[in-house]
């Protein structure tokens, strides 16, 4: 069994929650056509960069890949047939592109488009990723032999290589019912599995039940051995909430991770909010026209305290051992009771969508923070009916009632930022949500070998310190930013002396002009970086 105590290296080594940064350099003339030179870079590391190149043309076959019912799009400078290649025109058609480009990748539900990530990042984000995973479910489910692969449901959450498929049971001459297995299966002929998988199952979903399957691979954060990731799927498989979604079955392999659920028609809460669809695409569920038009009714102030205090009750339960990576897409309502997905996604070392939000906010440096930070946007995102789009707020909607806003100013305001956020059992207390009865009194429970303890906190560790290392750099960006506005205005500030001291015949008081040089972060040494932030003193 040494095979499955070795660490994986086949992990996503990019973090897909990270901002594409897109600047339009250079256009050239090549045989008669107009080539644009663009450079991308992830938050927050702009010093690691890298060059496509692509025709206007390209740009078109994009923005058509993007149309979808009732989502409004940037808009994509015209086609022209004649004179698109004098020098006025390209530079108009470059600023008019970079425009566009900026519109794209800052818009929170179109920037998670799988075309424009394929656009933007081809080597990472490719039809042969889908193509592998595909094979994988197949090659797992073969090993299983309980179920059957149906019709894919494509790009119905944010993250491009997760992938959901609806699957049906096969009939066999067993008796349906509870039952508990734990195997080692390894296929010769299916080199997706590459040499082994251990599957749990533990439960056995009715005959003509709505199954759900889906399959992702191991991301940034990974760093558990497949014994201790068996394992925890083994407790989570087991695990036993009111408030926590029922996992069906799992299977872990050396690339991926395979989790049959029961499919819920209703959708996600972020699905009843807006009125969606399950089945839609991402982009055209969240941003269409009708999911931000005043007819959707969305969810009472009552329902979001009710489904507030039994989120908090569950996050409660887990943030002992796991986070959940909680948000709108990962709760589910059932006969009004909410119930948390998404357990797996540390197992897989998968960030959560709004990690990049988290490098601005300094006290999100533990798993309760940022669960109980991560419940904040999804409190304001229920109640508002629009997403937080900024790491803080300080000026909450007028609309916002008194005690939710009492809740929301606690956890987005700059003082909670710095100094830190409340506990889970603090917010409980508060008078939004204690009043609130829980109807629902079930069995919980949760067991974790020691082993796999020690795993997940290996894992929690592994997520924490490269947050940290970002939120570093996001602040010595802000110094570096802050910087170079100083020194832009003493340079205009010299420069406007010179031009007085002219018109009036004397000297200028200043020697010499402000050093415009502000050296970024990693591309020199650490001495030369604080030399240049030291200038504007």
């Amino acid at each position: 069994m040494a095979m499955f105590d070795r660490r994986r290296e086949n992990k996503q080594t990019f973090d897909e929650s990270r901002n594409l940064n897109v600047t339009i350099r250079d256009c050239n003339n090549v045989d008669g056509h107009i080539e644009y030179k663009i450079e991308i870079w992830r938050s927050p590391e702009p010093e690691v960069r890298y060059g496509l190149t692509y025709r206007y043309s390209q740009f078109a076959q994009l923005n058509a890949s993007l149309r979808a019912p009732n989502v409004t799009l940037p808009v994509l400078p015209p086609k022209k047939f004649f004179g698109n290649t004098d020098k006025s025109f390209v530079n108009d058609r470059k600023v008019a592109l970079q425009n566009y480009m900026d519109e794209l990748t800052k818009h929170p539900i179109l920037r998670h488009h799988q075309a424009l990530k394929n656009f933007l990042d081809p080597s990472n984000f490719c039809n042969a990723h889908h193509e592998n995973g595909t094979m994988s479910v197949a090659a797992v489910l073969r090993s299983g032999g309980r179920l059957e692969l149906g019709s894919p449901l494509t790009g119905i959450g944010w993250r491009y290589h997760k992938q959901y498929f609806h699957v049906s049971q096969v009939n066999s001459g067993s008796a349906g019912g509870a039952e508990a297995s734990s195997a080692v299966s390894s296929s010769s002929s299916s080199p997706e599995l590459t040499s082994a998988a251990l599957a749990h199952t533990l439960h056995v979903a009715p005959p003509k039940a709505s199954l759900m399957l889906w399959w992702c691979p191991y991301g940034i954060d990974s760093s558990m051995h497949l014994r201790d990731v068996h394992g925890t799927l083994t407790a989570l498989v087991q695990c036993q909430h009111p408030y926590l979604a029922t996992t069906l079955s799992s299977v872990a392999t050396e690339t991926g991770v395979c989790v049959t659920m029961p499919y819920y028609p209703q959708g996600s809460l972020r699905d009843l909010l807006y009125g969606s669809r399950p089945d839609n695409s991402f982009v055209v569920k969240y941003a269409s026209n009708r999911s931000t038009s005043a007819a959707v009714t969305g969810v009472s102030i009552r329902s979001a305290a009710v489904y507030g205090r039994q989120i908090l009750t569950a996050l409660n339960f887990l943030h002992h051992f796991i986070s959940c990576n909680v948000h709108l897409g990962n709760v589910v309502v059932v006969e009004g009771v909410c119930r948390l997905m998404g357990t797996e996604n540390l197992v897989l070392g998968l960030p959560h969508p709004l990690r990049n939000l988290f490098t601005h906010v300094k006290s999100l440096n533990s798993i309760q923070a940022i669960d109980v930070y991560c419940f904040g946007h999804l409190l304001y995102e229920v109640v508002m009916r629009r997403s937080l789009t900024t790491p803080t707020c300080e000026l909450l909607p007028a609309e916002c009632p008194a005690l939710c806003r009492s809740v929301l100013e606690s956890i987005f305001s700059p003082e909670a930022a710095k100094n830190g956020m409340p506990t889970i059992e603090g917010l409980l207390t508060h008078p939004f949500f204690n009043e609130i009865p829980l109807h629902s009194h079930g069995r919980a429970s949760l067991h974790l070998p020691a082993n796999v303890k020690q795993a997940l906190l290996a894992t929690h560790q592994t997520m924490l310190s490269r947050l940290l290392a970002d939120q570093k750099k996001v602040r010595l960006q802000k110094r570096i930013q802050k910087a170079e506005a100083l020194l832009a205005q003493q340079s205009y500030r010299f420069t406007h002396r010179n031009k007085e001291a002219k018109k009036t015949g004397t000297k200028s008081a200043g020697a010499t002009p402000p050093s415009s040089t502000i050296t970024s972060p990693g591309t020199s040494s650490q001495g030369a970086s604080q030399d240049n932030l030291s200038q504007p003193r």
